[in-house]
């Protein structure tokens, strides 16, 4: 049976190929015409297959199971490398803004048109699109949030080289200027992409609350034994979340009752929110 990490991986080697194979037409092409926009896109697609080739690196820490030393497990560490894409994204668009703004101010050859360059940009914009629905469907479907983030960056591609596909239609009809300011809207869009990226990332890593508490408290409060619900902590990943909160029970209660009705409540719970993972509930007599 193919687990979840052979599934996961098995998207990124897809993913992969692809990203590399556009990659590669991008820059050639790009070069041979020299048009920067088409360059530069080349490389944001290297990227992808970057951002891939760091996922299948960080799966082999990522879904270790618990051990001594990480009772709540590896996962963070995908998050780690969903942070060093953003990273690597952001070193991109510097590279990108400066060669652009160099072209602005007239320095280098002015793009050239090419016909073979208008159809590999088409011919990759679907390729783009293919790959973010399959990565972000397969990933929503695996639970894995590296996955739906890498999506959502490929699925910039497809905008960045619709830009880049106007700017070679544009160096047809003689308006070369307009490469390098595409180049410089690639730029812009690597640099969003790579902010939400990074701040996803650190929402995981600070320990954003993931369920609002109020409807944790409000399931709590149908158990008449509960005379209140507090202190209410959520964190985790979008598909695994934990769960803190005290109780506090009537103080006729048995221990043994009081036991009951957190099963109780922890199933109904499990039953509202399927994503949550693990539940620790710190019973309390109700002495006022």
């Amino acid at each position: 049976m193919v687990t979840r990490v052979q599934s996961v991986r098995q998207v990124l080697w897809v993913t992969l190929g692809l990203n590399l194979a556009v990659a590669i037409a991008k820059i050639i092409c790009g070069t041979l015409t020299n048009t920067l926009s088409m360059i530069a896109d080349g490389y944001h697609s290297t990227l992808d297959g970057a951002s891939n080739i760091v996922g299948l690196l960080a799966l082999g820490a990522a879904h270790r199971p618990p051990d001594e030393d990480h009772h709540y497990g590896h996962r963070k560490f995908e998050v780690l490398a969903t942070i060093l894409i953003s990273l690597m994204l952001f070193i991109a668009a510097a590279e990108i803004l400066a060669s652009s703004w160099g072209r602005l101010k007239g320095g280098g050859e002015p793009a050239i048109f090419s016909a073979t360059g208008v159809i590999i940009m088409a011919v990759t914009m679907a390729i783009n699109l293919g790959v973010s629905r399959y990565e972000g469907r397969r990933g929503r479907e695996l639970g894995s949030p590296f996955l739906v983030a890498d999506s959502r960056h490929t699925a910039s591609d497809v905008y960045v080289s619709a830009s880049v596909l106007i700017a070679i239609l544009s160096v047809r009809m003689g308006q070369a200027w307009i490469d390098p300011v595409a180049a410089v809207v690639i730029g812009a869009v690597i640099i969003y992409t790579g902010y939400g990226l990074l701040k996803s990332s650190l929402g995981v890593l600070a320990d954003r609350a993931l369920i609002d508490a109020r409807a944790i408290e409000s399931i709590a409060m149908q158990f008449p034994a509960v005379r209140s619900c507090r202190q209410v902590r959520t964190r985790g990943f979008s598909d695994a979340v934990f769960v803190d909160l005290t109780l506090r029970f009537d103080p006729t209660l048995t221990l043994r009752e009081a036991h009951a009705v957190c099963d109780g409540l922890e199933a109904r719970l499990r039953e509202t929110f399927p994503v949550i993972a693990d539940i620790l509930g710190h019973p309390e007599p109700d002495e006022g």
